[in-house]
């Protein structure tokens, strides 16, 4: 059993609710926010309000949080994401002052 199941296990056997992150951040809230949107969708404006405000110009720097996440993909699992970070590149163009 590795160390993930062992957790999970004892958490089980407390009849406790847990949320295992098996990559946990600490760093910029936006980072994550936008790893959220780049894969996960459209988000609720709920989940928005639950998360708390953001700084106003949180929308000119997404373009440049998702070509984080779109190059860290390309680069950990090849040429698939490659369209992907044109698409983030193109964007953060068109995003430039």
């Amino acid at each position: 059993m590795n160390t993930l199941d062992a957790s999970i296990s004892a958490a089980l056997r407390g009849a406790t609710a847990v949320v295992f992150d098996p990559a946990p951040y600490h760093g910029d809230p936006e980072t994550d926010l936008a790893m959220l949107e780049l894969f996960g969708g459209p988000l609720p404006e709920a989940f928005f309000r639950g998360y708390g405000p953001g700084p106003p110009e949180r929308a000119r720097r997404l373009p440049l949080y998702h070509l984080y996440h779109a190059l860290n993909h390309l680069n950990l699992f090849g040429a698939g994401y490659s369209s992907m970070v044109r698409r983030c590149l193109e964007a953060l163009r068109r995003s430039a002052p």
